[in-house]
């Protein structure tokens, strides 16, 4: 077995055997950690100060006994998102939602819950996500409200994030989340 630094005292390859099959032979000793050393151009001697030196600690928090999630309620301020068949604004109905998601979560004792928005405001997507990233969120959802021209429509629609969504899903997302009457509202 080799249990440290070896050098290579001769090699050398065979003729080819009458099966076609090559043989390369290398003879190995035992070397010195220096000798080793001068002859690889790496230095052993002192390595794991050199490691250490230029390896950065990384800061790994414990474990949360509790679940962050930070929710989401869709538009908000000068958005007041889609109309839905009775006149309900998506961004009422949204804040509705999260206010009372947050409510249940909180009852059960197992998550701490964090909000983009608690009134009728209305937060760019940075600071949307910058929320998810300050509370270091397990989970973010962001509620939406889609209406439909047909008002006997119901369900639910579902995004996530996937990195290997085709494009085409995502434009067919994008299209569907804010069917509207309205005149689209700028930033």
């Amino acid at each position: 077995t080799l249990d440290g630094p070896v050098t290579i005292v001769e090699q050398f390859a065979l003729e080819p055997n009458e099966a076609g099959m090559h043989r390369l032979v290398v003879d190995i000793r035992r070397a010195e950690e220096t000798d080793f050393a001068e002859a690889s151009g790496f230095p052993t001697a002192g390595l794991d100060a050199l490691i250490a030196e230029r390896v950065e600690a990384i800061y790994v928090p414990p474990p949360r006994e509790r679940r962050v999630i930070v929710l989401d309620a869709g538009h908000g301020g000068r958005d007041p998102g889609s109309l839905g068949s009775g006149g309900a604004e998506e961004a009422d109905v949204t804040l509705a939602a999260a206010r009372e998601l947050r409510r249940q979560l909180e009852a059960t004792g197992r998550y701490v819950v964090f909000m983009t928005r608690d009134s009728d405001i209305y937060p760019s997507w940075e600071e949307r996500v910058g929320v998810m990233a300050e509370q270091r969120a397990d989970l973010f959802l962001s509620i939406h409200a889609d209406s439909s021209p047909n008002a006997s429509t119901r369900g639910a629609a579902v995004y996530t994030l996937n990195d290997r969504a085709e494009n085409r899903a995502r434009q067919r997302a994008r299209q569907g989340a804010n069917h509207t009457s309205r005149a689209d509202v700028n930033n």
